[in-house]
Formats: C-alpha cells, sequence, structure tokens
C-alpha cells in the first residue's frame, strides 16, 4: 500500500449532519471541521483507534455531487443505523466523503487526492455506498444502485474496501436501510469485476494495474487473519477471485504478474528462498516481507483482527533478523525492476521487488 500523495480527510458526522448537505473541501476547512491525517502510518492508527466510515456515492451534478440532498440524507440515515447497530458513539464517528475531503479549487491537490482513493477507501473501518434512486441533474438518467454498480471507479473503491477488510463492514444504503453489501445477490461478482465496468476515461484502466496487483498482495497476507469479535469470513471472495481470475486481473493488462506475485509471496512466507535465490532471483527479501506484515498487521487492527499465527512467526523472525528497525511502519511501495513494469506495479504493495540482471 502507498504512502498518501495527499492527507485522509475527515469530517466528523455530527458536523456532516448539521451541515444538511455536502459540503465544498474549502468551506469546511475554513470552519475548521476537517480532520487532517498526512501520512499513511497516522491514518490508519486513526482509524483503529475510532470509527471511520468510506462513503461511496454517483456525483447527480458536473459541478455539485448532491444539489437538491438525497444522498446527504441517505448517508446520514445509514450513519444512524450504523451507530445504533455498532453501538457507536455519534460524536466519534468520522466520514471520508469526497467532495468534503478532496480538494476541489486546486486540481493538482485533487488529482493527488483522487489518485489515492483506493488508500482512503483501506484507512476507513466501514465502507457505505449511498444509492437511493434519483435523477442525475445534466443528463436526466437514473441513478440508483443499478447505475452505481455500473461505475469503474466505484467498483474499485468497493473492491479496496473489501480486499483489505473483507465483507463484514461493508454496507449499502438505497433510501429505505441499510443493508450488507455481501449479502446483495451478484453485488461481490459485479464489485470484483473492476475491468469489465464503465469508465468515462478507458484509458484509465491502465493506472489501475499497479493499484489492483498492490491489494491483490495486501489481500493475501491478510487470509486467514484472527478474526476479531463478531467478525465474519471473507465472504467467498477469494474463491471468486479464484473463479474469476481472468476477468478480474484481465491478462491483456496484467500478463503474468499476479502469478509471480503469488508465487513469490509463497515463498517467502514459507522461507523457502535460500540465500542465493534471495540475492539474484527473489521477488521478496525478508527485510522487505517483514516491513509489508508489519503494515499489514496495522490494517488489521482497524478492525480488531492480526495477522494469522503462522505469518506473526514470520514477522517475528523478520524482525530478529532486520540489522535496523524503522520507527513506524513503512508503507512505501514496490520498486524495482521485473521488467520494468511489475516493478511499477510493484510499488504499491509496499516492498522491494528483487531480480536477476
Amino acid at each position: 500500500m502507498q504512502e498518501l500523495r495527499f492527507a485522509f480527510c475527515l469530517v466528523r458526522f455530527t458536523d456532516l449532519r448539521e451541515s444538511k448537505e455536502f459540503m465544498r473541501h474549502e468551506r469546511l476547512l475554513d470552519l475548521g471541521q476537517l480532520k487532517y491525517l498526512h501520512t499513511m502510518h497516522d491514518a490508519v492508527a486513526f482509524s483503529a483507534a475510532h470509527p471511520v466510515l468510506f462513503c461511496s456515492h454517483q456525483w447527480l451534478h458536473g459541478r455539485h455531487p448532491d444539489p437538491d440532498g438525497v444522498q446527504h440524507a441517505a448517508l446520514i440515515s445509514a450513519c444512524e443505523e450504523l451507530c445504533a447497530q455498532q453501538k457507536l458513539e455519534r460524536e466519534e464517528l468520522y466520514v471520508w466523503l469526497d467532495y468534503s475531503s478532496v480538494p476541489q479549487s486546486n486540481r493538482s491537490m485533487q488529482l493527488a487526492a483522487i489518485s489515492s482513493l483506493h488508500a482512503y477507501a483501506a484507512c476507513a473501518k466501514y465502507f457505505v455506498a449511498v444509492v437511493p434512486p434519483t435523477t442525475h441533474k445534466t443528463t436526466g438518467s437514473t441513478c440508483d444502485r443499478d447505475s452505481y454498480s455500473r461505475r469503474g471507479w466505484c467498483r474499485l473503491e468497493q473492491m479496496a474496501y473489501v480486499l483489505i477488510h473483507g465483507v463484514a463492514h461493508a454496507y449499502i444504503h438505497d433510501a429505505t436501510t441499510i443493508r450488507r453489501l455481501g449479502e446483495q445477490q451478484g453485488w461481490l461478482e459485479s464489485a470484483i469485476d473492476v475491468f469489465g465496468a464503465d469508465f468515462t476515461c478507458p484509458s484509465d484502466k491502465e493506472l489501475l494495474v499497479d493499484v489492483l496487483l498492490g491489494l491483490f498482495g495486501f489481500a493475501l497476507l491478510g487470509r486467514g487473519s484472527e478474526a476479531g469479535e463478531g467478525a465474519v469470513g471473507d465472504g467467498g471472495l477469494f474463491t471468486l477471485i479464484e473463479q474469476r481470475k481472468g476477468s478480474v486481473f484481465p491478462e491483456a493488462y496484467f500478463e503474468d504478474l499476479i502469478v509471480l506475485l503469488e508465487r513469490g509471496l509463497e515463498d517467502c512466507v514459507k522461507a523457502e528462498v535460500d540465500a542465493q535465490q534471495q540475492q539474484h532471483g527473489a521477488l521478496f527479501g525478508e527485510k522487505e516481507l517483514g516491513r509489508l506484515l508489519q503494515a499489514r498487521q496495522a490494517f488489521l487492527a482497524i478492525q480488531g483482527r492480526s495477522l494469522a499465527s503462522n505469518l506473526t512467526k514470520r514477522l517475528n523472525e523478520s524482525a530478529m533478523h532486520a540489522d535496523d528497525t524503522a520507527a513506524e511502519p513503512e508503507y512505501k511501495g514496490l520498486h524495482g525492476g521485473l521488467h520494468g513494469r511489475a516493478g511499477a506495479a510493484a510499488r504499491e504493495a509496499g516492498v522491494v521487488i528483487r531480480v536477476s540482471s
């Protein structure tokens, strides 16, 4: 998982409720109502200590996401239900919402935040897709759960969340009540089919190769983690990905990167790579694996979970063998060679790829 390119900005639920509308980022900044978390380490640590909700939705107008307040009402209702179900204090709940959390005036800052969307989704304990049936103000087209499910960036947000956290706290609200996304027929199948979704700019798909490769690597290391209180399984996520791997990770975009990633992680976790391989051909070195496991452990803590026992053992072994240790987990990217492209893709997973020259 990469370091944040722009801060993780949150608004307190009680402030969002009192505003009666989705408020622009700059306005909230003037009011002092934004919580800025500038590093991945700070964002993950804050989310482990406070309930944070990531709101995913469609824009209903080119200049404002919710001109009539329809989605605002649905989001408030969703948060109220969630607080009641999870026994959360309303004053302690924070929300990530694009119009409020992403700069709107400065295009460079806005693009930096957009490039971190998947990281923001992964930093939240709760995920809510707000999809009340309504009409797009410019096109007149219907906007509802079906149109939401077809959007490429909406699918990316969903997949980013479930790959890191699973389906236990992923919800949908359609103006009636809050429901678990994992219990909606066909939802998971569409959520993981990011490359089969609708993109306004099809070339955006090229940008997502690195992102999904890193997320999938993180997901593999979280598989079999120790469940927290009230947690459920992965909802069949990995089985579904295995069955549909060709469409989830199309060869035209990923080539053989998924096979290399799976093999590299498996070999290194099992400590089956000898010293010569580590030096000349292994994808992951001991120190890099330790950094990745340390970061993965921090993300699991958001859900009150911990690494599986075998990975905890490997993390401890890696710490003992490390020449030096960082003061905090490193969330930097995979980098290195693998014919150039894999090195770039690897940057999102948080470790170093080593290859022979």
